[in-house]
């Protein structure tokens, strides 16, 4: 205990011989129990170690209007006064280890007015709780005129005396004068009070241009550190010129003499208050034009107000087993409006086959997966004879004699899941379900290429 209060003592004499300003490495903590009365109340004190070190023995003061105890626990009163309450530990808690913390308490004679403050630690502020300066960002539509941008400086509790700190613009891809003017200028925090705000003016204008940043810098502080010393503050562009942008479109294929429609959608965001036009054409990819796709190509004109319109693409059927495939569908010449997007992808999804080359899924299940597994558990369990190519390979035929006994065929259907029992109403139910998902969500079918395994297993 003794080492430990030299090392204490030395280390605060090496650091004000430095000039450097003292706290201890503890934060402190005032809890106030529930219900108090009118004449007095319980509260606890905590101690946390937030050093790296063991720390033995303590004494801690602290402001508190009361005019006594009527009792204490973990802990010793020392030389109190009338507002200025002074503790120490008992032998049982002198030792605080790294991370830690050690509590105590009394009981207050005197109506609860105001929690606990000011507090020492063995004579010095404890770092914990000091309040630290910070600076938010903002972020706001650059405007077509000026307008001042609000930075809010915070203290993070309240301090007993003045604070003030020194605040300056600081250039980002917004450049003063340009885009803002430059300012600076000192905040004092009053003893309580927990923010300031700081206005800068922003310049505004109808250019549309990417979003632009600059800050507002803390320094120079007095009464307390600094925390975050940098506020950002975004402009965000709120000036548009009409354009056109396309996305990307999907179609499953036929089969022969069943072609599909493929449609791209062009939009035109803000919407022009003259005439604007566009070119579209299709383009190459691995789909191939004349056997996979017609092409085409034109102009569209959009009236005054208009935002979308649509293009379609016929997709020509076909019953040949094959990968997805893609060709691309491109904007040119925009007259009255700008080209923010110029090329999308038109993208063929087979039909034929047995999953190769359905649509891929996305989101964060595969429901495609789901399907082709749960129509491979009926395959697990399907009975009688198999076809050669049954695509769970470790069956084979059986209940081949099933019904004979009786002069009956009843051959086929399903097992009960992991019985040799085909049970009829289950099997019947079952089934039934499965054709209705198959009627109600045929395209999903078509779309997982799960639609030839899901006959097979109602066959």
């Amino acid at each position: 205990m003794i080492k430990h209060r030299i090392l204490f003592l030395l280390a605060w004499a090496l650091t004000s011989a430095l000039g450097v300003a003292q706290t201890a490495p503890v934060s402190i903590a005032f809890n106030l129990r529930t219900p108090t009365w009118a004449d007095g109340f319980n509260a606890d004190v905590v101690i946390t170690n937030n050093s790296a070190a063991i720390l033995t023995g303590w004494t801690v003061a602290f402001d508190l209007p009361v005019s006594g105890f009527s009792n204490m626990w973990n802990a010793t009163e020392g030389a109190s006064t009338a507002t200025r309450k002074v503790f120490s530990n008992v032998s049982t808690n002198a030792k605080i280890n790294p991370g830690a913390s050690r509590s105590f308490g009394f009981t207050a004679i005197g109506a609860f007015t105001v929690g606990a403050t000011n507090f020492t630690f063995n004579g010095l502020i404890p770092a914990g709780n000091i309040p630290s300066l910070s600076i938010g960002d903002t972020a706001a539509d650059e405007g077509n005129g000026n307008a001042n941008r609000m930075f809010t400086v915070t203290l993070s509790s309240a301090a007993s005396a003045a604070i003030t700190v020194d605040w300056a613009t600081a250039d980002g891809t917004a450049l003063a004068g340009e885009d803002y003017t430059a300012a600076s200028g000192s905040l004092a925090f009053a003893a309580g009070e927990l923010t300031k705000s700081i206005a800068v003016l922003v310049l505004g204008d109808t250019a549309e241009e990417a979003g632009e940043t600059f800050s507002v810098v803390l320094s120079n502080a007095s009464g307390a550190p600094i925390a975050r010393a940098t506020g950002m503050g975004t402009l965000v562009n709120d000036d548009f010129t009409p354009g056109f942008s396309l996305s990307n479109a999907t179609v499953i294929e036929g089969d022969p003499g069943d072609d599909k429609t493929l449609v791209f959608t062009v939009t035109l965001a803000p919407a022009a208050t003259t005439a604007a036009s566009v070119a579209y054409a299709t383009g190459g990819g691995s789909a191939t034009v004349g056997a996979d796709f017609l092409p085409a190509s034109g102009t569209l004109v959009f009236a005054p107000g208009q935002t979308a319109q649509s293009v379609s693409i016929t997709v020509i059927g076909d019953s040949v087993q094959e990968l997805p495939e893609t060709f691309a569908f491109t904007l040119s010449n925009a007259s009255g409006a700008i080209l923010r997007a110029t090329q999308s992808l038109g993208t063929i999804y087979d039909n034929d086959g047995d999953g190769a080359g359905g649509k891929p899924q996305t989101g964060a299940f595969n429901f495609a997966e789901v399907l082709q597994k749960s129509l491979t558990f009926y395959d697990a369990q399907r009975s009688g004879r198999l076809p050669d190519d049954f695509r769970v390979r470790w069956r084979a035929d059986s209940g081949l004699t099933d019904g004979s006994d009786v002069g009956r065929d009843l051959t086929g259907g399903f097992y009960d899941a992991g019985d040799h029992v085909k049970f009829g109403l289950p099997m019947a139910f079952s089934l039934t379900m499965l054709a209705w998902g198959g009627v109600e969500f045929a395209d999903a079918y078509v779309e997982t290429e799960q639609m030839v395994p899901l006959r097979d297993v109602l066959r």
